[in-house]
């Protein structure tokens, strides 16, 4: 049983860490836009939105074998 939870706690934590890089590299894509000012209104929206995925994610308690994570803003 321990061998089942250590799995889970480990496959929770790879899909935090994975969900945080996917948001960061779309953040910076997003960020890059904004700058040379060529982002579209959705694009500045969904900026926002990965910032509070990215501040919300690393709070999620991963040793929960249960742990639930939200979908990455798309």
């Amino acid at each position: 049983m321990a061998a089942e939870t250590d799995f889970k706690i480990r496959k929770n934590i790879a899909l935090r860490d994975k969900l945080i890089t996917d948001a960061s590299t779309k953040k910076t894509l997003l960020q890059c836009a904004i700058k040379h000012n060529v982002a579209t209104d959705n694009e500045k929206r969904l900026l926002e939105r990965l910032e509070l995925f990215s501040i919300d994610v690393p709070r999620i308690d991963t040793a929960h074998v249960n742990a639930v994570f939200p979908e990455i803003p798309e």
